[in-house]
């Protein structure tokens, strides 16, 4: 029986990118289990006579760069150990799997577009000790996409949803139509089976099949056991532990009413210079996202964010979930509680969201006071606050940015993010949360 594929919105880039004439190598990074091998070998099969796929997890390949990073050489070497391999020009796509296992053969990339064979694609999780391990990536001779877990949008096309359901939801905000009662309850329960589930097609599968959350529930703790475990692989000169310690309190650092990653957490002496790297190195992975604190609510945004400041968040708040305690967990699974640990849940849902749709995740905390906004995006010439709440009231901190005479000139409208239907008032965008992902193409139409 052929498994099930899920359609990705990366199946079309993939084909735009095939049409390019003068496509560059390509580099797919992606945090574990995304589907990452899965999509993009569909693709070459699909596209090429000839597909030569080398996974660097294992040995058998490692050593194709002995005799050199140009073309010939690596070829020669791959054909030594497997001679069935055809390299027929401009029919022949190179897949190189892992690549962390192997970060050098991103040095090969500037050989690979100067001769122009073959086209390559790289598949792996660049962590940032791997890229320091490296004398040069080829700039200016790759192209790089990140593939993240599934959407929500992807889910329901899972679901069997046509690919204008964004449109049609997009066409609602836009014209502030809100939504019946019955899309409502229909749209908040495929959420809530979003969120158990989380975005790992594998476990999206084994739903769809099953209608069982035991198999994704199973890969959420198996996901963070094989993280730990690359911790420890690819920390390079980072210390592991840190690692481990630093990623380990991010349900613990969310908990708090006050988000903000706090260094005391890991341990009362604990000191930013001493795990700023480790920092880094779990935002490379892609398992987490950082957003960063502004010092004003004021425009331009770079230049304006405060280093010593951030929060970090899950790319997949499933793998969230599956950290929090039993109580917090039956909550949420069986009472669909979406304000455990004061907000933790909803604020890492919406996160993850943005940074799906590859917008930057900045926030605002002006000290001693009340006032906190949890997300702020921009238009051409805004700056967007945005506030998430489960609970359907007004928001007071919202009320007072987009006041007449607040004094923040750069923010004319706000955005506030819960179980309300679709309304604006006041100068206030009411989404539901099921529309996150439409926040990037809501604000495009915002004049």
């Amino acid at each position: 029986m052929n498994a099930m594929y899920l359609h990705r919105k990366i199946d079309d880039f993939l084909k735009a990118w095939k049409k390019n004439k003068n496509r560059l190598p390509l580099i797919v990074r992606g945090a574990m289990q995304v589907g990452k091998t899965t999509s993009v070998l569909r693709f070459a099969k699909a596209n090429y006579s000839n597909v030569i796929y080398i996974d660097f997890a294992s040995d058998k390949y490692s050593y194709i760069l002995s005799n050199g990073f140009d073309v010939d050489s690596i070829v020669k070497a791959i054909t030594f150990i497997n001679p069935e391999f055809c390299f027929q020009p401009s029919n022949t796509i190179l897949v190189f799997d892992n690549v962390q296992y192997c970060p050098d053969i991103l040095t090969s990339l500037k050989s690979f577009k100067f001769d122009g064979r073959y086209d390559v694609v790289c598949i792996g999780t660049i962590y940032s000790s791997c890229y320091a391990a490296i004398s040069s990536i080829s700039v200016g001779y790759k192209q790089d996409v990140i593939l993240h877990s599934l959407d929500f949008e992807e889910f329901l096309w899972s679901k069997g949803y046509r690919k204008t359901i964004a449109c049609d939801l997009l066409n609602h905000l836009v014209s502030i139509k809100p939504l019946t009662n019955d899309l409502l309850l229909v749209f908040n329960q495929l959420f809530y089976e979003f969120c158990l589930l989380g975005g790992r097609p594998s476990a999206v599968v084994a739903f769809l099949k099953t209608n069982s959350i035991n198999t994704a529930i199973d890969l959420q703790i198996k996901i963070l056991q094989a993280f730990e475990n690359e911790c420890f692989k690819f920390s390079g000169t980072i210390d592991p532990k840190k690692l481990v310690s630093v990623y380990s309190s991010v349900p613990i650092q969310l908990s708090k009413t006050n988000k903000k990653f706090q260094y005391r957490v890991l341990n009362k002496n604990a000191r930013a210079r001493d795990y700023q790297t480790s920092v880094d190195w779990l935002v490379s992975s892609l398992m987490f996202c950082k957003s960063e604190s502004l010092q004003y609510l004021e425009l331009p945004l770079k230049g304006n964010t405060d280093p010593s400041k951030f929060k970090l968040y899950y790319s997949d708040t499933s793998l969230l979930m599956s950290s929090f305690d039993e109580e917090s967990k039956t909550r949420f699974r069986v009472n669909r509680d979406f304000s455990i640990k004061n907000g933790a849940l909803v604020e890492n849902i919406v996160a993850e969201a943005l940074f799906k749709q590859n917008l930057n995740l900045y926030y605002f905390k002006k000290e001693n006071s009340s006032l906190n906004v949890d997300f702020l995006l921009r238009t051409q010439n805004e700056l967007v606050p945005v506030d998430v709440k489960v609970v359907n009231k007004n928001s007071k901190v919202l009320s007072t940015l987009v006041g007449l005479n607040s004094g923040y000139t750069d923010i004319k409208r706000a955005i506030k993010i819960g179980s309300s239907n679709i309304d604006f008032k006041n100068n206030i965008h009411y989404i539901p949360l099921f529309c996150s992902f439409l926040i990037k193409d809501y604000l495009a139409t915002l004049k």
